[in-house]
């Protein structure tokens, strides 16, 4: 079964990046030289995505006119001979679905929310879930690593994407899972162990992060009322609800790309960083300001 449609929430309130984003959503603020939410959409588009449903907050509206045709822009563009921009500003121009929803702020705050907005519009086949903030580079991985994952073992309930890390990187900082013992199914995601807990608990050495794809037996499992940790409604929550539940089969996948968060101002400058490093105009040009920095 091929999937084909993916959910991308870009609804937090992004306050680490005030005043930056007082008036424009977190996830336009530019990676480089396109905006977050951009990558997100290519690393789709990459894995045969055709339909892309953003979950946004009131005032987000943006990110619509961003990925909304600018004939005059494009006309500009084609008379200057600027035909190197028009890739960038005409992604998917003949394939690219989008829907946009408003998130339902009388939801209780928490990453399951956008999803819980939207999954009326998903009906029963399989998904992608993703978080606006969480950027994997190249994106010809990510999202394609978890659809690959799924044609592998079709008859999964859930697959996370996992980036292996050691113990001491993820330590404090992101959640983890445990498989059930003699299976490769997931018995639980915990977020945050120490070291010690890792050790002591067998839990893999690898971080789960804002790629997961979902079937529809999937959403019966996000209950508003359900609160977790600080009294937030969890994603991951729901998850251990349905690797919990008689017969379920909630898998892993390990992402060959590399995960960059961008949650937070010094997260997204290692992400711009790593993507301009990456590019080999300007490769030497950032080596020299970084060692110039730290002469």
């Amino acid at each position: 079964m091929s999937i084909k449609t993916a959910v991308i929430s870009c609804s937090g309130k992004g306050t680490r990046f005030l005043p930056a984003k007082k008036t424009v959503s977190k996830e336009l603020l530019p990676v480089y030289n396109k905006p977050q939410i951009q990558y997100l959409v290519e690393e789709c588009l990459n894995a045969g995505i055709e339909h892309m449903i953003i979950a946004l907050r009131p005032g987000y509206e943006a990110i619509m006119k961003h990925f909304a045709r600018d004939i005059e822009l494009e006309v500009y563009l084609r008379d200057a001979s600027k035909f190197y921009l028009l890739n960038d500003i005409e992604i998917g121009k003949d394939n690219l679905n989008m829907t946009f929803v408003y998130q339902d702020l009388n939801l209780p705050y928490g990453n399951a929310s956008p999803l819980y907005s939207v999954k009326h519009l998903l009906g029963d086949e399989p998904f992608i879930y993703m978080y606006g903030d969480d950027l994997v580079l190249p994106v010809t991985t990510g999202v394609k690593d978890m659809v690959d994952a799924f044609e592998e073992n079709p008859d999964a309930d859930a697959i996370i994407g996992l980036q292996d890390m050691s113990a001491e990187e993820i330590a404090g900082k992101y959640a983890v899972c445990k498989y059930k013992e003699g299976t490769n199914y997931i018995a639980e995601l915990f977020e945050k162990p120490t070291v010690e807990q890792m050790e002591e608990h067998k839990y893999v050495c690898a971080a789960s992060f804002g790629r997961y794809l979902f079937t529809n037996s999937f959403l019966k499992f996000l209950d508003p009322t359900d609160l977790g940790k600080g009294n937030e409604f969890w994603t991951a929550d729901a998850i251990n609800k349905l690797a919990q539940s008689e017969n379920s089969k909630v898998m892993g996948a390990s992402i060959k790309g590399i995960w960059y968060t961008t949650g937070d101002p010094k997260n997204m400058l290692s992400a711009t960083l790593a993507v301009a490093k990456d590019n080999g105009v300007n490769k030497e040009y950032v080596e020299g300001i970084l060692n110039g920095l730290y002469d």
